[in-house]
């Protein structure tokens, strides 16, 4: 969408039920992924390193739904 290309998220994965999200989507929440060019996320998701302290702010502000 030309709304998200700033942000590099050029497509959508519409009903996309990953774990942060499918228990919204069983209540009936619509839900969906931005593909975007982010694969260093990854690196850290979920790991020791993962914590608010080193986030970039600028980088949650984009990927932030709610």
């Amino acid at each position: 969408s030309k709304q998200l290309s700033s942000i590099n998220a050029t497509q959508v994965l519409l009903g996309n039920d990953g774990t942060d999200i499918s228990p919204w989507m069983e209540h009936g929440i619509p839900g969906a992924s931005l593909l975007n060019n982010n694969w260093d996320y990854f690196a850290y998701h979920h790991s020791r390193g993962d914590t608010m302290n080193v986030l970039n702010l600028t980088d949650v502000d984009l990927a932030a739904a709610l």
